[in-house]
């Protein structure tokens, strides 16, 4: 995505306490993010 001029931020799981193991990816956009952030903290 980098490649075709998209802004990508990568978050490091295991820096979060997470295993470092096969992992869920999780991509979004900043408005979705926004717009869908109360749903997303449960």
């Amino acid at each position: 995505m980098e490649l075709q001029g998209y802004e990508i931020e990568i978050m490091r799981l295991e820096e979060w306490g997470v295993p470092d193991y096969y992992e869920l990816i999780l991509i979004t956009i900043n408005h979705f993010l926004k717009k869908t952030n109360q749903i997303l903290k449960k």
